[in-house]
């Protein structure tokens, strides 16, 4: 272990790295986002903003925007150099709890606990369009590779694929038999991760959604899941306090 980055007065619930692995944003329930020098262990700012829980932090390929979401009902925008805020977001009625950014930082689609999906123009900050669909709060987004499609994982068991140019819905995922927690895709986006409460790990095809495997090792909630870009190896992370790493012959 290299670093015990300590400073937060309550639980983090989320965290991000910038892509040049320079930095890390930690989001926590004392209403604030810490930026941290990773080389070093530094802390360069605190972030005080908010008035709610932080759940959901991102940071943009550039390495130049934070965005954070809240208990508060808002998103905020930051310029990670200055560490002030370019603009906040409203629109969401109850606690913002996911988010995800475009390839090209240009898109953003924020997820709730009042159950719906808002797609956002960053650069000028206007809502682009609130995509309904789901029939309780919005735990996790992510965009596929070419950024025109967003998935979502909700509380609600279902996850949910949509056209992101027309706000359609592609495809519902049926499986899960409580809260979709976490999501992940491979590099090609033709092979979706899902992680759950009901203790499992599902393997799908988002395209025509079918269900390949269910991995149901852990003892508890799935909490997390990501892939390697190669499709070969998948970390799932558990409220039973276990990481489990998977390894396939074939990549996913």
């Amino acid at each position: 272990m290299q670093f015990t980055l300590s400073g937060h007065l309550s639980l983090i619930d989320t965290v991000a790295l910038s892509p040049d692995g320079y930095l890390l944003a930690s989001g926590s329930w004392d209403h604030t986002i810490k930026i941290w020098h990773l080389a070093t262990g530094k802390l360069i700012h605190t972030l005080t903003e908010h008035s709610g829980w932080i759940k959901s932090v991102v940071i943009s390929q550039d390495g130049k925007t934070l965005v954070s979401g809240s208990a508060d009902k808002t998103i905020k925008v930051w310029d990670l150099k200055s560490a002030s805020v370019k603009a906040t977001l409203k629109g969401h009625t109850n606690a913002v709890q996911a988010l995800a950014l475009s390839l090209t930082g240009q898109i953003l689609a924020s997820g709730s606990a009042d159950k719906t999906i808002k797609i956002w123009d960053l650069s000028s900050g206007k809502l682009k369009a609130t995509l309904q669909g789901h029939i309780d709060a919005v735990n996790y987004l992510t965009f596929s590779p070419s950024s025109q499609i967003i998935i979502s994982g909700s509380a609600d068991k279902t996850i949910k694929i949509w056209n992101l140019s027309n706000g359609n819905l592609l495809n519902t995922l049926n499986g899960h038999s409580a809260a979709v927690n976490a999501i992940a895709l491979n590099a090609q986006g033709n092979t979706l991760i899902s992680g759950s409460s009901d203790q499992t790990i599902k393997i799908w095809h988002p395209g025509s959604g079918k269900l390949l495997h269910t991995l149901a090792e852990h003892t508890a909630g799935v909490t997390a899941v990501a892939i390697s870009p190669d499709g070969s190896t998948l970390a799932s992370g558990s409220q039973d306090k276990t990481i489990k790493v998977w390894r396939f012959d074939v990549g996913l």
